[in-house]
């Protein structure tokens, strides 16, 4: 059984994990090569066993990246003599940091798949229940919905006019201005409102039989699209992709569940041509569209740097933690509070709470990188903030929630639109989720829930 193998696997690895912590963690008997191997095996186990049918899945991104960042040494820094900046901050760190990182980070992962595994053998005593017709279990009916998706739309453009006027949009196209940070309220905002706004559109159409993806698109409101077309574009051409993937994500997520699932074939080819111009923006964002092509120099390294950054993330924030102990949870709670417009900014100048103390920012100023930030790690970042515990703890979670909505949407087909605004984004979410705060995601969802809750509760109330 998977779920046994899973568990002797987590044991054996804990074991060891608590047996170096002793006697110190370069006398590890597991190679690298082995933990690949190990990592693959269940990855791909997981992924047969309870994802053949829908690859189109959190699991898959957040799997696929996991292991690109974990064994980046192994898989890409080994293979260039030019490694630049990465190459410099990872002679940095010591053995013992390396291996350690590497046993947390594999062992986070696990027990995300545990808690996974967990929610699909929960799920399959409700398989007598599955529909073969979606169901909008929400009060918002079609034409709710409708002029839901309406307002928002209105309010996007009118928000995108705002800041195309005060100049912010021009931000975009100077990288390094911090413009599409998480902590940037305005980005924020702007991509909220285009999650709630194709939530509420998509949703219209749940259970609706089109005979191609194009004859579902000339269903959609022509307004909708051009909206956001015109923000996808800009934010593509000017570099910010992840605010980019937010808005065109949530479109594939929600035709997936609520119209027509995405077929492997279809999903994979997808895959490939997202991330090779996802890889390709971040070369012209680094080098210039005009020498872009001719510097970026197409090898394993370059395609995968950004993910080298994460796992020096990972190791700095484990080693500086176990040097001065755990940050604690003032600001992940006072962002999850934030969730809430206007309320964060109240509560970061009232309870004194200083930017410094994010281990987005920790990262750049403890290793002396001024001239560009080096981001974080979602494994460096929940240990930086409650330890090794806090650690497993989040990946279980994330684990049990992210598949539980998976069966609840595609075996139960169970529609709310509240909870289809949480996986929509945190698909969306998946690959730079694991270079973010563990509580970032909360802002953005509890934005985009409330504008639905807020707009749906108006059209209902003047029926």
């Amino acid at each position: 059984m998977f779920i046994v193998y899973l568990i002797l696997s987590i044991l054996l690895l804990l074991e060891e994990y608590i047996r170096l912590s002793t006697i110190g963690f370069t006398n590890s008997y597991l190679s690298e090569e082995v933990f690949i191997g190990l990592f693959l095996i269940t990855s791909v186990g997981y992924l047969y066993k309870c994802r053949r049918q829908n690859l189109f899945c959190f699991e898959t991104f957040f799997l696929a990246f996991s292991f690109l960042i974990i064994f980046f040494d192994y898989l890409a820094l080994s293979t260039t003599s030019d490694a630049g900046l990465i190459g410099s901050l990872w002679g940095r760190f010591s053995d013992v940091i390396r291996i350690k990182t590497l046993y947390v980070s594999v062992l986070a992962t696990f027990i995300f798949l545990l808690g996974s595994y967990v929610s699909d053998l929960k799920a399959q005593k409700y398989l007598l229940e599955a529909s073969e017709k979606i169901i909008l279990s929400n009060k918002l009916g079609i034409n709710d919905l409708k002029y839901v998706s309406k307002i928002l739309t209105m309010v996007t453009l009118l928000y995108f006019v705002y800041l195309f006027a005060i100049g912010y949009i021009s931000s975009w196209f100077r990288y390094g201005t911090d413009s599409s940070s998480y902590v940037n309220t305005k980005i924020v905002y702007l991509t909220v409102l285009c999650l709630s706004s194709t939530v509420a559109q998509f949703s219209q159409y749940a259970g609706r039989t089109f005979s191609s993806v194009w004859e579902f698109v000339k269903h959609l409101d022509k307004f909708y699209l051009c909206v956001i077309g015109t923000v996808t574009f800009l934010l593509l051409i000017s570099g910010n992709r992840n605010e980019a993937l937010y808005v065109v994500l949530p479109m594939s997520v929600c035709y997936s569940i609520l119209v027509k699932n995405i077929t492997n074939k279809e999903f994979l080819v997808l895959f490939l041509a997202g991330f090779l111009l996802m890889v390709f923006i971040g070369f012209t964002r680094q080098t210039g569209v005009e020498n872009g092509l001719d510097e970026m120099g197409f090898n394993l390294f370059e395609f995968t740097r950004d993910f080298g950054y994460a796992n020096i993330d990972s190791m700095y924030l484990i080693g500086e933690t176990d040097k001065n102990g755990v940050m604690g949870f003032n600001l992940g709670i006072i962002t999850l509070l934030s969730a809430i417009p206007f309320l964060g900014g109240i509560l970061v100048s009232a309870f004194g709470i200083e930017e410094s103390t994010r281990s987005a920012v920790a990262t750049s100023e403890g290793m002396g990188i001024s001239y560009t930030g080096l981001g974080t790690s979602l494994v460096g970042d929940t240990y930086y903030t409650g330890g090794i515990i806090f650690t497993f703890i989040y990946f279980y979670l994330l684990g049990r929630l992210m598949s539980y909505l998976h069966n609840r949407y595609y075996k139960r087909k169970i529609i709310n639109v509240y909870t289809l605004v949480i996986y929509s984004f945190m698909l969306s979410n998946a690959i730079y989720c694991l270079r973010s705060e563990w509580y970032t995601s909360f802002r953005y969802i509890g934005f985009s829930i409330i504008l639905l809750f807020v707009f749906g509760a108006l059209k209902i109330r003047t029926i």
